[in-house]
């Protein structure tokens, strides 16, 4: 979800920077931050997909694997997968697993859906 209010404040004044000036586009505190600077950001609405091997009953059908309420929730797959990412370590990497589409952009009622923390951020 796009915002149309970027002041700098604060949270664009680094310690290693001027006082008064956001570190990442050198605009005034108090004006508003530059187009492109890291500091304005929109959220948008992607789909992950993670291809990776599971282990399951032998018997077990399309339906059954593939089904995520009760004690299959999808909470559990996002524990292990985290529990993935742990085991390879350093020397392991997801980017082969994973990929990213862009869906749409956000709005207001899909940042109250995913709970995305927003109440810091300009309107």
């Amino acid at each position: 979800m796009r915002r149309n209010n970027w002041p700098v404040e604060d949270h664009g004044i680094r310690p290693n920077g001027a006082p008064d000036k956001c570190f990442y586009c050198g605009a005034a505190k108090g004006d508003q931050h530059r187009m492109g600077c890291v500091i304005r950001s929109r959220s948008v609405v992607v789909r992950t997909i993670v291809e990776h091997t599971v282990d399951v009953p032998e018997d077990w059908e399309r339906e059954t694997i593939e089904f995520t309420e009760g004690s299959a929730c999808s909470d559990g797959l996002i524990t292990r997968l985290g529990t993935l990412v742990e085991r390879l370590g350093d020397d392991g990497c997801t980017c082969g697993m994973v990929s990213i589409e862009y869906v749409r952009e956000a709005d207001a009622e899909d940042e109250k859906h995913s709970k995305l923390f927003v109440e810091n951020l300009p309107t």
